[in-house]
């Protein structure tokens, strides 16, 4: 389980690179070919007993390019990549169902436009997941502690495949009472964390505490929350 949220913080790290860091036109192609295998990427994600070496930003980019089999000239980094990929991502394809790639990679010239507010959408659910899982990997390093159950009391829904509805709740949610609870169970759990030092709010935080805090109460605990998560995660993982 340590393995398990660790694994899939950078596997979504290195998406959202390979998504972002393309031309238009090529992006067209990335977000197409996302959709059409994301139930099969979210399968692998789900998958706690998935140990597999996470792709790196160019292996991404062949999968989002549609290259999902061994391919390219005989040693060269390209057919070593997508060997990996073939390696990495065939199971997850066979569980699904799928034995035979039919009509992958579509031709650039037959991909239908993904609207900017789809891409959007798409965009901001990979980002989320990654951020739920980057929690859940520094609560383990920091922490000692494999508890992915408590760390998703942090976030509304499940950890993968939120709904786009979400993006208003939790963390995100407008009115600074209902982002209290979430923001009070991220500090419970910090306070197994060995980071030093700790603020002084997040020590005497009880997760059960969400009752007469005025909403600048809210915003100064917010703020300290938020400062030492960024600064723990920049100690553990620079």
């Amino acid at each position: 389980m340590k393995r398990f949220a660790s694994f899939h913080a950078w596997s979504f790290s290195r998406l959202i690179t390979a998504l972002l860091v393309s031309s238009e036109a090529r992006l067209q192609i990335y977000l197409h070919h996302y959709q059409l295998m994301r139930d099969v990427l979210m399968f692998r994600m789900g998958n706690v007993e998935d140990h597999h070496t996470a792709l790196t930003v160019s292996e991404w980019r062949d999968v989002l390019q549609g290259k999902l089999t061994k391919q390219g000239k005989c040693g060269s980094l390209a057919e070593m990549r997508t060997a990996t990929i073939e390696r990495v991502l065939g199971p997850a394809l066979r569980e699904c169902g799928i034995y035979e790639l039919h009509g992958i990679p579509v031709p650039a010239d037959g991909v239908p436009r993904t609207t900017r507010t789809r891409g959007q959408e798409l965009t901001w659910e990979v980002a989320e997941m990654n951020f739920r899982f980057e929690l859940c990997s520094l609560d383990t390093l920091a922490s000692g502690l494999s508890r992915l159950e408590k760390c998703m009391k942090c976030f509304p829904g499940p950890l993968i495949g939120p709904d786009l509805s979400e993006g208003r709740k939790g963390f995100a949610a407008i009115a600074s009472s209902e982002r209290l609870p979430y923001l009070l169970s991220l500090a419970h759990l910090m306070r197994d964390w060995s980071y030093r030092p700790r603020p002084e709010s997040v020590e005497a935080a009880e997760a059960n505490e969400a009752t007469s805090w005025s909403p600048d109460q809210i915003t100064a605990f917010k703020r300290q929350v938020a400062g030492y998560y960024t600064q723990a995660f920049y100690h553990f993982f620079g």
